[in-house]
């Protein structure tokens, strides 16, 4: 079905590359008084109309999607009426990104540790550099931020943090993950494929950067090996979180009741993917 869909849209590309797609299935363009100048410099080109009419019926599948969306969350009145949105979306969710991996040992180990000391009278944290493997011998490289003392009832709400399409991957969400430390809260945060120390296609000539160029680079061409045999990238990225989950619940300082996920840009992409699927997640938090 995956492979059905792309080649769909790539015979729709190659249409719309030599400007042929048919004017009745484009959703009416806005008026060019309410278009932006670049757009509509791009408009007058006439090397851009096929791209610019895929788009727009691109976007005018989207809009009626979301319409659709809309309509069956407001007719949601009841528990059980959640209950099953919840299961057909898990559902639906599954049948695009594909079914996951087993679930494997994680083999966890912490490989070494840091001391944050307290600001004005507060309590510090310790920040413990940690690798589990999400598959078998596929490593993910993460920092577990532990608030010290003791936590009221002995155990700590958690979050698993995602971080945005950025080449440092965890270590750029430091700030945050520290604050949410100091307030008592047990963070996971760790490199999704192709970040920080995850690069998947590293430049010999020059440590710590990736021959793709950029984050988003590491996962275009990441994507396309799955991609031609029906699989998507997607699902080995919330599996990552997900399996990073697993092992916030399995410490015995935090309450496996009261995870949350949090992510902006792509990480709010994987935070809110992996919420909908794994229902062990209690709070979600998403941007951009």
């Amino acid at each position: 079905m995956i492979r059905a869909k792309f080649a769909v849209l790539f015979a729709l590309s190659a249409i719309a590359s030599v400007g042929v797609v048919a004017a009745q299935a484009v959703p009416p363009a806005a008026p060019a008084g309410n278009t932006a100048p670049a757009a509509r410099n791009r408009a007058a080109n006439p090397a851009n109309r096929g791209r610019l009419q895929l788009d727009e019926f691109l976007d005018g599948i989207a809009a009626q999607d979301e319409a659709n969306r809309a309509a069956a969350v407001a007719a949601i009145h009841t528990p059980q009426q959640a209950a099953a949105r919840q299961a057909k979306v898990r559902s639906q969710i599954l049948s695009l990104i594909g079914a996951f991996p087993e679930r494997t040992p994680l083999h966890a180990k912490v490989v070494g540790e840091t001391k944050v000391a307290g600001e004005n009278g507060a309590e510090g944290f310790r920040i413990r550099k940690v690798l589990f493997e999400s598959q078998p011998n596929f490593f993910v490289t993460a920092l577990l931020y532990v608030p010290d003392g003791d936590a009221p009832g002995g155990k700590r709400a958690a979050i698993i943090m995602t971080p945005g399409h950025g080449p440092s991957g965890k270590a750029g969400d430091a700030p945050m993950a520290a604050t949410f430390a100091r307030n008592g809260f047990i963070v996971l945060s760790y490199d999704p494929i192709g970040q920080g120390e995850r690069l998947q296609y590293p430049d010999p000539n020059k440590p710590g950067a990736t021959l793709a160029k950029a984050a988003t680079g590491e996962h275009g061409e990441a994507s396309l090996q799955p991609m031609l045999i029906g699989e998507t990238f997607a699902k080995y990225e919330v599996w990552d979180a997900m399996r990073g989950v697993d092992y916030l619940a399995s410490l015995p300082e935090v309450d496996a009741r009261r995870i949350g996920a949090l992510g902006c840009s792509g990480g709010g992409t994987v935070t809110a993917l992996t919420s909908a699927l794994d229902t062990r997640i209690a709070a979600t938090g998403t941007a951009c």
